[in-house]
């Protein structure tokens, strides 16, 4: 059954996701040079939040186990805040493409470092799968952040 803590967590890794892509929505809109680029990173972002409320229902049926390891409720409300205070700074229009790019690449590599995804221990097939596919899309999306990086800056 799942504890109250590891329930905490896992709202707010969906919280978290549905913030990213409401920041990504807002970058398409104010940075629209960029638009397609972050328009598709504010979709993936909003799927991914919907695996992960998957896997809190397949968590509440003991279909799969979350270990919170790294993962505290603080180090989780850090990051959401700060998610928080870039949506403000974004709807300002205090934002340029490099910030954006710096600021979001940081976000999807804390994700990766605290190894997120990987906290689901999976008792069937589906539920693996959901979470090594949630783990390769974060680290997809922090390469195309990158790259994306690099080439705003080489033009």
């Amino acid at each position: 059954m799942i504890e109250l803590n590891q329930k905490d967590i896992i709202t707010l890794l969906i919280k978290q996701e549905k913030l990213l892509s409401r920041l990504y929505t807002i970058f398409y809109n104010k940075l629209p040079a960029h638009k397609n680029f972050w328009e598709t990173l504010a979709k993936e972002e909003q799927l991914h939040a919907k695996w992960l409320e998957q896997l809190y229902g397949a968590e509440e049926k003991n279909l799969v186990h979350f270990d919170e390891g790294k993962i505290t409720l603080v180090s989780i409300n850090m990051v959401t805040k700060g998610i928080q205070d870039m949506i403000q700074t974004a709807k300002s229009g205090e934002i340029d493409d490099k910030t954006a790019l710096i600021k979001t690449a940081d976000i999807e590599r804390s994700l990766i470092e605290k190894k997120v995804f990987s906290q689901f221990n999976g008792l069937n097939e589906k539920a693996k799968a959901t979470m090594k596919l949630l783990e390769r899309e974060t680290k997809k999306h922090l390469a195309k952040i990158e790259a994306y990086y690099k080439q705003v800056m080489s033009s």
